[in-house]
C-alpha cells in the first residue's frame, strides 16, 4: 500500500486552485486509491498552466 495518494476534487475545483483550463478532453475520476502505475492528474514546473494524465511512479 506504499506510495498512494486520493485525488476526488472536481475540475472546477483544480481549475480555480491552479489558475489553469483542464483540455475538455481529459475525464477526471474521483480516486481514493491512486497507486503507481495509474494515470493521475499533473501540473509541472515546465507548463504550470497545464494540466497532464500521466503514468505516477514514485
Amino acid at each position: 500500500m506504499c506510495g498512494r495518494y486520493v485525488s476526488v476534487q472536481s475540475i472546477k475545483v483544480i481549475e480555480r486552485r491552479f489558475n489553469i483550463r483542464v483540455p475538455a478532453n481529459i475525464v477526471l475520476e474521483p480516486s481514493y486509491n491512486i497507486s503507481p502505475g495509474n494515470y493521475a492528474p499533473v501540473i509541472t514546473d515546465a507548463k504550470p498552466k497545464d494540466l497532464f494524465l500521466l503514468q505516477v511512479y514514485l
